[in-house]
Protein backbone atom coordinates (compact mmCIF):
# COMPACT_ATOMS: atom_id res chain seq x y z
CA UNK A 1 0.00 0.00 0.00
CA UNK A 2 1.49 3.63 -0.94
CA UNK A 3 2.17 5.94 1.87
CA UNK A 4 -0.66 8.29 1.88
CA UNK A 5 0.62 9.96 5.31
CA UNK A 6 2.13 12.65 3.88
CA UNK A 7 0.01 13.43 0.95
CA UNK A 8 -3.21 13.07 2.98
CA UNK A 9 -2.87 13.73 6.54
CA UNK A 10 -5.66 13.14 8.93
CA UNK A 11 -7.09 10.64 10.90
CA UNK A 12 -10.01 9.74 8.23
CA UNK A 13 -7.76 8.88 5.23
CA UNK A 14 -6.05 6.55 7.37
CA UNK A 15 -9.36 5.26 7.88
CA UNK A 16 -9.90 4.84 4.56
CA UNK A 17 -6.63 3.45 3.68
CA UNK A 18 -8.00 0.59 6.50
CA UNK A 19 -10.86 -0.30 4.82
CA UNK A 20 -9.30 -0.57 1.65
CA UNK A 21 -6.64 -2.93 2.82
CA UNK A 22 -9.48 -5.16 4.86
CA UNK A 23 -11.30 -5.22 0.97
CA UNK A 24 -8.48 -6.48 -0.47
CA UNK A 25 -7.55 -9.20 1.93
CA UNK A 26 -11.54 -10.41 2.11
CA UNK A 27 -11.91 -9.81 -1.68
CA UNK A 28 -8.88 -11.08 -3.44
CA UNK A 29 -6.65 -12.35 -0.51
CA UNK A 30 -4.14 -10.47 -0.81
CA UNK A 31 -2.25 -7.58 0.73
CA UNK A 32 -2.27 -5.42 -1.76
CA UNK A 33 -3.44 -5.09 -5.77
CA UNK A 34 -1.47 -3.28 -8.24
CA UNK A 35 -2.45 0.37 -9.29
CA UNK A 36 -3.05 -0.22 -12.94
CA UNK A 37 -5.69 -3.36 -12.09
CA UNK A 38 -7.85 -0.80 -10.65
CA UNK A 39 -11.23 -0.63 -12.75
CA UNK A 40 -14.73 0.44 -12.01
CA UNK A 41 -15.35 -2.61 -11.03
CA UNK A 42 -13.08 -2.46 -8.03
CA UNK A 43 -15.20 0.69 -7.13
CA UNK A 44 -18.27 -1.00 -7.08
CA UNK A 45 -17.17 -4.21 -5.37
CA UNK A 46 -15.93 -1.73 -2.78
CA UNK A 47 -18.90 0.09 -1.78
CA UNK A 48 -20.80 -3.22 -1.84
CA UNK A 49 -18.16 -4.65 0.52
CA UNK A 50 -18.49 -1.11 2.79
CA UNK A 51 -22.59 -1.36 3.04
CA UNK A 52 -22.32 -5.19 3.41
CA UNK A 53 -19.57 -6.10 5.65
CA UNK A 54 -18.89 -3.11 7.52
CA UNK A 55 -22.53 -2.24 7.30
CA UNK A 56 -22.11 1.61 6.65
CA UNK A 57 -24.50 3.95 6.03
CA UNK A 58 -24.83 5.67 2.02
CA UNK A 59 -23.28 8.92 3.50
CA UNK A 60 -20.93 7.48 5.45
CA UNK A 61 -20.12 4.78 1.93
CA UNK A 62 -19.74 8.00 -0.19
CA UNK A 63 -17.26 9.69 2.39
CA UNK A 64 -15.09 6.91 2.48
CA UNK A 65 -15.25 6.27 -1.46
CA UNK A 66 -14.59 10.39 -1.71
CA UNK A 67 -11.23 9.76 -0.11
CA UNK A 68 -10.21 7.39 -1.92
CA UNK A 69 -11.37 9.50 -5.04
CA UNK A 70 -8.90 12.27 -3.86
CA UNK A 71 -6.17 9.49 -3.74
CA UNK A 72 -7.08 8.11 -7.21
CA UNK A 73 -6.75 11.82 -8.59
CA UNK A 74 -3.51 12.26 -7.35
CA UNK A 75 -2.37 8.57 -9.27
CA UNK A 76 -3.34 9.89 -12.15
CA UNK A 77 -1.89 13.78 -12.10
CA UNK A 78 1.53 11.65 -11.01
CA UNK A 79 1.17 9.64 -14.08
CA UNK A 80 1.14 5.83 -11.72
CA UNK A 81 -2.53 5.73 -13.80
CA UNK A 82 -3.62 5.93 -17.31
CA UNK A 83 -6.98 6.33 -16.60
CA UNK A 84 -9.61 6.90 -14.11
CA UNK A 85 -11.77 4.32 -12.72
CA UNK A 86 -13.89 6.59 -10.62
CA UNK A 87 -14.61 8.58 -14.16
CA UNK A 88 -17.99 6.95 -14.70
CA UNK A 89 -19.14 6.98 -11.02
CA UNK A 90 -21.67 9.01 -9.52
CA UNK A 91 -22.26 8.42 -5.53
CA UNK A 92 -25.84 6.94 -4.73
CA UNK A 93 -27.93 9.58 -2.74
CA UNK A 94 -28.31 9.64 0.49
CA UNK A 95 -32.24 8.58 1.16
CA UNK A 96 -33.09 11.66 3.96
CA UNK A 97 -37.13 11.02 5.92
CA UNK A 98 -38.59 14.41 6.39
CA UNK A 99 -40.48 14.92 9.54
CA UNK A 100 -42.81 17.70 9.35
CA UNK A 101 -44.07 19.99 12.43
CA UNK A 102 -47.22 19.92 12.65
Amino acid sequence: MVKISRRFPGKKFENTKTHLQSFIKWKFKQSDVKLNKLKFQFIKDFEYYLRTEKEMQQSTINKNLQRFKKMINFAVAQDYLNKNPFLMHKPKPVKREVIYLN
